[in-house]
């Protein structure tokens, strides 16, 4: 029951898209306004999904990367497959 909860707050929002017959995708009005775009966006590519989001707001997940990033490749990652400074 709470994996189901989760995956329903977590996916909120989403919903599929289609291609108009140019090649165009209408973002809904709902969608647009849930993730605060008004202007520019930006199409984040995760694995096999297409995340959409306000520039500004996307720009803004980058200001502290370089202690974060590895902080967070380290939790996902782990040490496992690291080689030693021998490349052993």
């Amino acid at each position: 029951a709470k994996n189901r909860e989760f995956v329903r707050s977590f996916q909120r929002g989403a919903m599929p898209l289609t291609l108009d017959a140019a090649g165009r995708v209408l973002l809904p009005k709902s969608l647009a306004e849930y993730a605060g775009i008004s202007g520019e966006l930006v199409l984040a590519c995760q694995l096999d999904k297409i995340e959409v989001w306000d520039k500004k707001s996307y720009d803004s997940l980058f200001d502290d990367v370089p202690e974060n990033f590895a902080a967070l490749a380290e939790e996902v990652m782990g040490s496992k497959n690291r080689r030693d400074e021998d490349g052993k």
